[in-house]
């Protein structure tokens, strides 16, 4: 897998890229990083119309190359070292994004299965189908 990083590309367009792959996960990238087991304040992040190039002076033309069994904690430390971007990777929850940072030793594909099984509880729990009057009013 991987996901193209140049100068003139758009925070946007690496995120979008990268949900094609993981559709229950989401990156963000944040103007400082974060410590381990802890998440980033939101007054740090970068919005996604912006640069890459504006947001780093270590970017360049680029492949950043990983694959499904590369854990978050792995994924995170590649976007800091190589290319000085500071990103979080979010995983879907009931309709909320979480961030991983308690689980950030699991594989991409783990977390990104987790976010599919959770939403897909909820979705089922959501089915008006399914609902009695008594669910109504409960």
């Amino acid at each position: 897998m991987e996901l193209n990083i140049a100068p003139d590309i758009t925070i946007k367009e690496v995120q979008l890229s990268f949900q094609k792959l993981f559709p229950y996960l989401k990156i963000e990238f944040f103007k400082k990083p974060h410590h381990n087991g802890f998440g980033s304040p939101k007054a740090e992040l970068y919005s996604s119309n912006m640069l890459l190039g504006n947001v780093s002076t270590k970017i360049r033309k680029d492949v950043l190359n990983f694959s499904k069994q590369t854990s978050v904690t792995s994924l995170e430390t590649i976007f800091q070292k190589e290319f000085g971007l500071n990103v979080q990777v979010f995983r879907s929850s009931n309709n909320l994004w979480i961030e991983t940072s308690l689980t950030d030793h699991w594989s991409l594909d783990r977390q990104n299965s987790e976010g599919e099984e959770i939403s897909k509880m909820h979705d089922e729990r959501q089915k008006p189908e399914d609902m009695t009057d008594r669910d109504k009013w409960d």
